[in-house]
């Protein structure tokens, strides 16, 4: 009989700590679908051999910036909405404009993708020199 009661009250405390030790807060799926909120920019200067100019590094974002994907279009929710279809290919985001006036596709490269971190890397001709700047902008899922 003391058996049976010790055998039973392992078994309810082995219920008990299981039950307790599984994640309340599971970790978002990673992927790019769903709503990030841009709170840093970085943006990177370099001659056209890459050396370094300039470096601002990590500027927090002061006006509410969303980026809302879903499985194939991007909308922009900044202080003017801009739509865009993409198409991921590994890491490079190919966004295709939806706006008939601006109608030109650009790349960026996705440099981190977590379920809660989400960091893309613009590279664009210096409007300066004959260099060129990288901007990194980081996101946090919402």
């Amino acid at each position: 009989m003391i058996r049976s009661f010790y055998a039973l009250l392992a078994i309810l405390s082995l219920t008990v700590f299981t039950a307790c030790s599984e994640k309340h807060n599971p970790e978002p799926p990673v992927g790019l679908t769903g709503t990030w909120v841009k709170k840093h920019v970085e943006t990177n200067e370099y001659d056209a051999d890459g050396t370094e100019n300039s470096k601002s590094g990590l500027r927090p974002v002061t006006n509410l910036v969303l980026y809302v994907f879903t499985s194939s279009s991007l909308v922009i929710r900044d202080l003017i909405t801009y739509t865009y279809d993409y198409k991921l290919n590994g890491e490079l985001l190919t966004l295709y404009p939806t706006n008939s006036t601006f109608n030109i596709p650009f790349s960026q490269k996705i440099i981190k993708l977590t379920g809660t971190d989400l960091i893309l890397q613009d590279t664009r001709p210096s409007a300066q020199s004959d260099g060129y700047t990288i901007t990194l902008f980081h996101f946090i899922r919402q």
